[in-house]
């Protein structure tokens, strides 16, 4: 299931080392095995550790019962697991929704409507609009009865004007010019991972 679901942080953890009186053939055997097993099912572990969950060795700190493994305790293991960046940490991503245009009091505004789903904008940033890969630059971020805001982040439903009109659809994704484009296709390629 892992492996379909293309988990990464992996640590294996061998337990009752306390029956086997802490041996570290016994581990290693067992260890082995597994090792073995996994490979051929494309799952590479970061660690092995052995523990007696009863006893608490290697759960938090290492074990004096066990002082042939110099490795990671399993507190350690789940620290040094490598973690997605956070939303606005990742590079900006803004589906369009909608397209508003107001006529009222002169108001010749055009407001790109939609949320920001990932990364960060400020006014001036350049962006282009996948797939039609029309780019532009924000003039201002808006909002309905809130005050101007310079900067918009991810989890924010907003609007932005651009310095200069053009013509994009709702569905394109905005994304910065100076971050890393997502693909565009027509095509992708998916593993169905179905339970029933």
């Amino acid at each position: 299931m892992m492996s379909f679901l293309g988990i990464r942080n992996i640590t294996i953890c061998i337990n009752k080392m306390d029956l086997v009186n802490y041996s570290e053939k016994v581990f290693e055997d067992i260890k082995s095995d597994y090792l073995a097993f996994l490979s051929e099912i494309n799952i590479i572990p970061q660690n092995v550790i052995p523990i007696s969950a009863r006893e608490g060795d290697n759960m938090v700190a290492l074990s004096t019962n066990m002082p042939w493994y110099k490795g990671f305790s399993i507190l350690q293991a789940l620290d040094a697991f490598s973690k997605q960046a956070v939303p606005y940490e990742q590079p900006f991503r803004f589906p369009v929704q909608d397209i508003y245009k107001f006529t009222a009091a002169g108001d010749e505004r055009r407001i790109v409507a939609g949320r920001v789903e990932t990364g960060m904008i400020s006014v001036g940033d350049e962006v282009v609009f996948l797939p039609s890969n029309k780019k532009n630059r924000i003039k201002s971020i808006e909002g309905f009865n809130t005050a101007a805001a310079t900067m918009a982040f991810a989890g924010q439903s907003t609007g932005f004007c651009l310095a200069t009109q053009i013509y994009i659809r709702p569905g394109e994704i905005m994304c910065k010019t100076a971050e890393q484009s997502p693909h565009v296709s027509t095509r992708f390629k998916a593993n169905i991972f179905w339970m029933g």
